[in-house]
């Protein structure tokens, strides 16, 4: 018998949604090769998707039952710029779509650098599919919620048309390059390429590798140039010393302001909290909610 994870994937396979061959809003944004692939045509090869993604759809069909008996418009299909994707609901105004994220520790990453740019085309997209249909909206809502704490963050914007134009514009770039020549964004031992329909193991994404190497060999089969990758690693090394040394630098500065006890320093705009470490003291950015959680300023 297949076990309990298992069988969420084999009921997650059968979902119209998951044999879906046509690009959607949710991947704009994203992957270039794997956007590439699907506006291609090409038959997806690794079915085998992810149970954190079926937890997000759980908690979407749970989201949308309240929806309906509060009798909002939900869960519709939109479509712009000939691209489909389904909006979870409007509640004055706001188009509003649902994220779950794995850790509280990644929803805080969200609430400090905002949304990824896929996040906030695809919320953008929804708004003008939205107001192309008649419904009458003028802001954007992603309600993000960590699946290890249950906390929300909520990120909110006005419409922005210029953010449609440029999701727009890199799908044209997708649709007129040549696939062999669009970039993998993510890396093979990603959840991104481990969930992608044309990922590893057995996608052609990553075929070609040099046997018994890494994945990423691919990458030099396609431009056997040693010199231009050995050059490029070198430089990149460079930078990284010359930056961990300004790091260092600035962490000795703003230790003038370490407090006794551990406490959050407001630096401006930004919160900053002070960690013992081996090497003296670390010191991260924290988003505001920060506070919620016991440490004061």
């Amino acid at each position: 018998m297949p076990s309990t994870s298992q069988m969420l994937l084999l009921w997650d396979q059968q979902r119209a949604r998951s044999q879906q061959k046509a690009i959607g809003w949710s991947e704009i944004g994203g992957c270039r090769r794997r956007a590439g692939y699907r506006l291609a045509g090409t038959e997806p090869s690794n079915p085998s998707g992810s149970v954190q993604a079926i937890l997000g759809t759980a908690i979407d069909g749970a989201v949308n039952e309240v929806a309906v008996a509060l009798g909002l418009v939900n869960q519709q299909e939109i479509t712009f710029g000939r691209i489909t994707g389904h909006f979870d609901r409007i509640e004055d105004g706001e188009v509003v779509d649902v994220k779950s994220v794995g850790t509280d520790r990644w929803l805080e990453h969200i609430e400090l650098h905002g949304p990824s740019r896929q996040n906030r085309w695809q919320i953008q997209a929804y708004c003008a599919g939205c107001l192309m249909a008649g419904l009458k909206v003028n802001r954007v809502r992603v309600d993000f919620i960590a699946r290890d704490t249950g906390r929300e963050y909520q990120w909110r914007d006005v419409f922005r048309p210029l953010e449609v134009k440029a999701a727009m514009e890199w799908v044209k770039q997708v649709r007129e390059a040549d696939l062999g020549m669009l970039p993998r964004d993510y890396e093979p031992d990603s959840s991104w390429c481990l969930g992608c329909p044309f990922g590893p193991p057995d996608g052609p994404c990553w075929e070609g590798a040099m046997p018994e190497r890494d994945p990423r060999s691919v990458i030099y089969t396609e431009n056997p140039d040693a010199a231009k990758w050995a050059d490029e690693l070198w430089e990149t090394r460079q930078e990284i010393k010359r930056l961990q040394e300004v790091e260092t630098r600035l962490k000795g500065v703003l230790d003038a302001v370490r407090p006794d006890q551990r406490e959050l320093v407001a630096a401006g705009r930004h919160l900053l909290d002070f960690r013992p470490t081996a090497k003296g003291h670390g010191i991260y950015f924290k988003a505001p909610s920060a506070i919620k959680k016991g440490l004061k300023t």
